[in-house]
């Protein structure tokens, strides 16, 4: 009776829900629900009806600008401010140990809009994740408008590994330069 469904079908956010509340509320995963609802940074807001299972074929295709959310399959989740490992490990389900090591992070640091990996891709990027801080698979000459996030997220990388095997102590790349990922 909390939830308001629609033959388990839809839920209607109340004022003060949360995605995860959601999640956990409806038995249905975050990623889920956002992939299903195109739910961008968690921004829900009360009184809007969220799809619990793609029972319509209308939300199939009418997403075609996706690439920033954070869905890819379910596999990642966009760090937001104020987050910490701890509290996405809870969000999300993942043991903390494995967000740090699918993600190559050192200690507790992660950052504002950072992707992070939720689960194992079945490619030979997370195979080399032992010590991989001191072998690179490529370069990439830097563009104008580029960052080290955006170099990072395109290469399935991180920044710390970006800096670390590029002698880079800030955040600052130049256009022409060659960095190894």
């Amino acid at each position: 009776t909390n939830a308001a469904t629609n033959s388990g079908k839809t839920y209607t956010v109340k004022s003060g829900d949360s995605v995860w509340a959601i999640a956990q509320k409806t038995g249905v995963s975050m990623d889920t629900l956002r992939s299903l609802n195109n739910i961008k940074n968690n921004f829900i807001y009360p009184g809007q009806q969220l799809k619990l299972s793609n029972s319509n074929s209308s939300s199939n295709t009418s997403n075609p600008g996706k690439t920033n959310a954070a869905t890819n399959s379910g596999k990642t989740y966009t760090v937001k401010s104020g987050d910490s490992v701890w509290a996405i490990a809870q969000k999300t389900g993942v043991s903390m140990d494995t967000l740090r090591s699918l993600n190559n992070i050192q200690g507790n640091f992660i950052y504002p809009g950072q992707q992070l990996r939720l689960s194992g891709f079945n490619s030979s990027q997370t195979t080399t994740k032992t010590n991989s801080s001191t072998s690179s698979t490529g370069t990439y000459q830097v563009k104008s408008g580029d960052s080290l996030w955006k170099i990072a997220m395109e290469h399935g990388t991180t920044v710390e590994r970006l800096r670390s095997l590029n002698k880079i102590t800030g955040s600052m790349i130049y256009p022409g330069q060659h960095l190894r990922f």
